[in-house]
């Protein structure tokens, strides 16, 4: 790895350290370590026990400050590195860090890698156009499963997470705990969408159990009913419950269908227009941001939400803008008092 600090924040680094970084790599490769430093050959047992397993493979990093992408003078030193190095098989691979790439990292850090789920549907169906849709029966030991796992991080595409002790979730737990069999006729059920979903050939083409990958899944409505089983059911209860489920695939969709079938599927409990605040890009983004500084900005409403020193959520922050604007009708406006009442 070579790290190039640019302090204006643009350009590249100068071809002469990458052709530098790359005769590094090819020393090290030669076992040449008689040109390298003390700390690399205070390591050279094991880098040469590396060098010599067959096994091993190898990636070259270059990252920097800059925004540019490499010009192409420093491409083609690279490429020729790597066509030299893969010229018998497939061993040596390059990565290339801007700026913006370093960003990128860091808030797939904070968010987390996208969920996949495989799903394991009985007397399942499929819908082709407009968009492609599969939809069945989950048992609720499943869905238990995902909560375990998962937890909230089933709800990142959802309005809201769990909204705890509400009427509806004390019905769902009724269901469960008397009359277990009737709840896939009681259960307005659970919708996840996926960027693609691929049936494999557990089950073959019989429609009375299939199972189903989900790349990048979220829960956009059920968020009640999966935390309400997760939480609350007992185990030899939800194995014997049927939860009516459908994942519609994003892949040929556009860019705002996933959006939609969120907003239109939310109805079990009463939408606020708060809750559409966390499908707002730029509070997303203003949420990401501040996590990098592990300061933790809750967007959606949820019964676990936690304020402190490094952790608010909207009707914190709207409050407190609010206060600070100067305008005293925008302040009547967030408590909700009378415009004489204020003194």
């Amino acid at each position: 790895m070579q790290s190039k600090w640019i302090h204006s924040g643009t350009g590249e680094p100068d071809n002469g350290d990458v052709k530098k970084f790359i005769g590094g790599i090819k020393d090290l490769f030669d076992l040449s370590f008689e040109r390298f430093n003390k700390k690399i050959n205070d390591k050279k047992d094991s880098i040469t026990a590396a060098l010599t397993d067959p096994a091993t493979k190898y990636e070259v990093v270059l990252v920097y400050t800059g925004i540019n992408s490499l010009a192409q003078p420093s491409s083609r030193d690279f490429q020729d590195l790597s066509d030299e190095m893969n010229d018998a098989s497939e061993v040596l691979f390059v990565t290339i860090l801007s700026q913006s790439n370093l960003y990128s990292s860091l808030t797939a850090g904070i968010s987390g890698e996208p969920l996949n789920l495989d799903i394991g549907m009985k007397s399942w169906g499929r819908i082709e156009s407009p968009h492609l849709g599969f939809y069945g029966q989950v048992d609720g030991a499943q869905i238990s499963s995902w909560w375990a796992k998962y937890r909230t991080r089933l709800f990142t595409k959802n309005l809201r997470s769990v909204l705890g002790d509400t009427e509806v979730n004390a019905e769902i737990r009724t269901t469960i705990d008397e009359n277990p069999a009737a709840f896939w006729y009681f259960n307005n059920g659970v919708t996840i969408i996926s960027k693609k979903v691929t049936k494999t050939m557990v089950g073959g083409a019989d429609t009375a159990f299939g199972t189903f990958h989900c790349e990048d899944a979220s829960i956009v409505n059920g968020a009640q009913t999966v935390g309400t089983i997760g939480k609350h059911g007992a185990a030899d209860k939800v194995s014997n419950i049927l939860v009516p489920v459908r994942v519609i695939s994003l892949e040929q969709g556009s860019a705002t269908f996933g959006e939609d079938v969120t907003k239109t599927n939310n109805r079990q409990n009463r939408i606020e227009n708060r809750d559409f605040v966390s499908l707002d890009p730029e509070q997303s983004r203003i949420r990401t941001e501040l996590a990098i500084d592990k300061i933790d900005y809750q967007l959606a409403r949820s019964e676990s939400v936690m304020r402190g020193a490094a952790s608010f959520d909207l009707i914190e922050s709207t409050t407190a803008l609010a206060c600070a604007s100067g305008n005293v009708n925008l302040v009547v406006l967030m408590t909700g008092i009378p415009a004489y009442d204020i003194s």
